[in-house]
């Protein structure tokens, strides 16, 4: 952790967490003390030993300058149990690089054997994975909503759905393919059936996460002359590595990563030209009387509804829905095991595990270590403690075992429960703590959660003011206006999203695209001035859609978007401008179904009955 005095002074005055990271920072990992005044209070009380109980500490060195007058200083210190350094930056450095260089030297001497890079990713193989022996399990753990395990898989326990042979096509003929579909669609399930198909021959490795760093060495160290398969689950998570890995010719990379991300991800990240995005969401009654064959259930009468595989299968298992069962689960739990099981959704619903050092942060000097495990133990049909985060086996990680749970959950919690565990989650772990925080951005302050959690918009608004205290950023402080917009707080929310848009210069188009939406919302009802300002304002924020649509990739959204806005336009104000308008919102409709790129059935749909409704204004 690197700071200055000043800033160690005002992250301790304006974020708590801080303190409580550094701490456990500190103690949990061997620390040097490099370039610091250790009179310092702020430093002094960090490193006093005694704020941390009886919990174990790594081993800690202080660097301090050979002068005699420091005598004293090291004397105390190492009567502390520190380790003492003498000298200054430069031997530490001249040091640092001498034994590093040395290291690396040996390190990369020709052996004559694999590296140890290469050994590390042998491990991530098809080849390796299908000679383990893997432990069987009970298929009804998969049905429950568990992640489907490498032993299901090479046992064929799990039906394979029709869309295998079209992937398994696409691969043998596209560069890359994309699996996406709903939430529970058994995207994971199929990307695994197609990594372990003999029908693909070559080297093949399997990922659930995975570095920038992770790849570069792969690339380094992984043939680059004949074809390898790369399968890459839960695509945003691994996003960057992705980005680095498709850039060498011989690798074909099979992804998967639910539809209405992967339409985010188009958008901004533009898959390739040469990807096959195939979208598994949408069954037939065939394919469901084949599963039900599959499992010796009974017929279930499907009729198209957008219901995930994981609901159909778990209801065809057990009876009864998903949402059932998990209101069950949380109406036994007792109070201190709900808030472990809620921390351990919103993390999930947010896109991470929850590492062990997160968890001593929430709980910091209420419970120990033990108390933790203890939970996790007791939640371990729902838990699971494997590390999703294979560059870091330092401690442990705890997760949801599936995903779509963590989802469903989050509409099944009480709300007080599920805020106070928010508040706190947000007022005692630092982000420093919290592994892969870009990925935990996206969804941690969302909108939709708050909604939910903070029913009383003055909670949900003491809650965003705190968070925006702390951290200053556009995009908290648009869901910030999102949430006080669905509170109808609509002067409140103009004000969110005009800083927003402001202090992000207008170059994030969700923004822009929110920022035009709530212009039109907070005119199209108001009377006109003298100035015309109802009208300009109106017409303003069409203008600002069209720019969105010209330079954002992801079209779709504004489109429906503009057509939107042109129906209520058209009937407030039925003139030309408005005809104009709805002939306008009609070609954008045509030309986005014409296009071929990805877009989930949702908003395909919502195009559909939008065009349907313009044309019924011409």
């Amino acid at each position: 952790m690197l700071f200055s005095i000043d800033e160690l002074t005002g992250a301790f005055l304006r974020d708590n967490s801080f303190w409580t990271a550094a701490q456990i920072k500190h103690f949990s990992f061997p620390s040097l003390f490099w370039g610091i005044n250790i009179d310092d209070p702020n430093i002094v009380d960090l490193i006093n030993k005694d704020n941390f109980g009886k919990r174990p500490c790594g081993h800690n060195w202080i660097l301090i300058l050979p002068d005699t007058k420091y005598d004293l200083d090291a004397e105390t210190y190492a009567d502390d149990g520190y380790f003492i350094i003498r000298g200054n930056t430069r031997s530490l450095l001249d040091y640092f690089q001498y034994n590093m260089n040395t290291k690396n030297k040996e390190t990369f001497l020709d052996s004559g054997i694999k590296s140890d890079e290469a050994k590390y990713f042998y491990a991530y193989s098809l080849e390796s994975i299908l000679k383990q022996k893997h432990p069987a399990r009970p298929v009804k753990l998969f049905y429950e909503g568990d992640n489907p395990r490498w032993s299901d898989i090479i046992e064929n326990q799990l039906f394979k759905l029709t869309f295998f042979n079209t992937a398994l096509n696409d691969i043998l003929k596209y560069k890359h393919v994309h699996i996406t579909g709903l939430s529970g669609s058994g995207k994971t399930t199929l990307l695994m059936q197609l990594a372990a198909s003999k029908e693909i021959l070559g080297t093949k490795y399997f990922f659930d996460t995975l570095t920038v760093n992770q790849a570069k060495k792969f690339i380094s160290e992984i043939d680059k002359k004949n074809i390898v398969y790369i399968f890459i689950d839960n695509l945003s998570s691994n996003l960057d590595a992705f980005d680095i890995l498709k850039t060498i010719n011989n690798y074909r990379i099979i992804s998967a990563e639910r539809d209405t991300i992967t339409y985010t991800i188009n958008g901004i990240n533009n898959l390739a030209s040469d990807t096959s995005i195939i979208d598994i969401s949408n069954i037939t009654q065939s394919e469901v009387n084949n599963i039900c064959n599959f499992m010796h259930k009974s017929e279930y009468k499907y009729k198209n509804e957008q219901v995930s595989l994981f609901e159909i299968v778990f209801k065809l298992w057990f009876n009864y829905s998903a949402k059932e069962r998990i209101q069950q689960i949380i109406e036994k739990l007792p109070d201190d095991l709900l808030e472990f099981y809620t921390i351990i959704t919103y993390a999930r619903y947010a896109g991470i595990s929850c590492s062990f050092e997160m968890l001593l942060a929430y709980y910091y000097n209420e419970c120990d270590y033990k108390q933790i495990y203890k939970y996790a133990k007791n939640l371990r049909s729902l838990v699971d403690d494997e590390n999703y985060y294979d560059d870091d086996d330092s401690q442990d990680y705890f997760s949801l075992r599936s995903k779509i749970f963590s989802e469903m959950s989050i509409t099944i919690i009480d709300p007080n429960v599920l805020s106070k565990v928010i508040r706190r989650f947000h007022n005692n772990i630092n982000q420093r703590l919290i592994p892969n925080f870009k990925m935990f951005k996206r969804k941690a302050w969302d909108a939709d959660i708050m909604c939910i959690a903070f029913q009383d918009w003055r909670e949900g608004k003491n809650f965003y003011d705190e968070q925006i205290l702390k951290n200053n950023d556009f995009f908290i402080k648009h869901q910030y206006a999102i949430y006080l917009y669905r509170k109808n707080m609509v002067d409140d929310a103009w004000r969110l999203i005009e800083e927003a848009y402001n202090d992000s210069n207008g170059r994030v188009f969700s923004i822009r695209n929110t920022h035009a939406t709530y212009l039109f919302d907070r005119n199209i009802d108001k009377k006109e001035d003298s100035h015309d300002t109802v009208i300009n304002s109106l017409l303003s924020s069409f203008d600002e859609l069209e720019k969105c649509l010209n330079n954002d990739n992801s079209k779709t959204y504004h489109v429906t978007t503009y057509a939107r806005h042109a129906l209520k336009f058209y009937h407030r104000y039925k003139n030309a401008d408005s005809r104009f308008i709805i002939n306008k919102a009609i070609t954008y409709i045509d030309r986005e179904l014409k296009n071929n790129d990805f877009k989930p059935f949702k908003l395909i749909r919502a195009l559909q009955d939008q065009r349907t409704q313009l044309l019924r204004m011409e």
